[in-house]
């Protein structure tokens, strides 16, 4: 065989594994990404004080059932659960960064479910703005 018909041949393999094998990867993976990190994920929206009441009123009808009014953990759907609600009052929390509270309020974390599909982007990230303001509370 002549080298430059080897040469095609080869050429042609690789672009059936690309077409074949790369692509089905990465189209795949990509609906996985996206709604673990959303699509802002990367830039939070800037705070005002009409965003952070915007927080307070949605933190209120989905996190203060079991994190408490104030974020102490202490809110009445949280008393029968393990772990107990997270204190989000805590410096450790509340320095976070705010992809990172964004990230877990989108993910969840047992027994604390993902709210990745019942707000938005925007909603998590204002959600996110408003429990950074809880330890400035405590």
């Amino acid at each position: 065989m002549p080298a430059v018909h080897l040469s095609k041949r080869i050429i042609r393999w690789i672009r059936v594994g690309v077409i074949f094998v790369v692509v089905p990867v990465v189209v795949g993976v990509l609906p996985i990404v996206r709604p673990v990190f959303g699509e802002s994920a990367s830039m939070p929206p800037a705070v005002s004080p009409e965003r952070l009441q915007r927080g307070r009123v949605l933190y209120s009808k989905h996190c203060a059932s079991c994190h408490g009014p104030s974020g102490a953990g202490d809110g009445a759907a949280g008393h029968d659960l393990d772990p107990q609600p997270t204190d989000l009052r805590d410096p450790e929390v509340t320095g976070k960064a705010d992809v990172k509270l964004f990230r877990q309020i989108t993910r969840g974390k047992a027994p604390m479910p993902s709210f990745g599909r019942l707000m938005n982007d925007d909603e998590r990230w204002t959600v996110a703005a408003y429990v950074k303001t809880l330890g400035k509370a405590k």
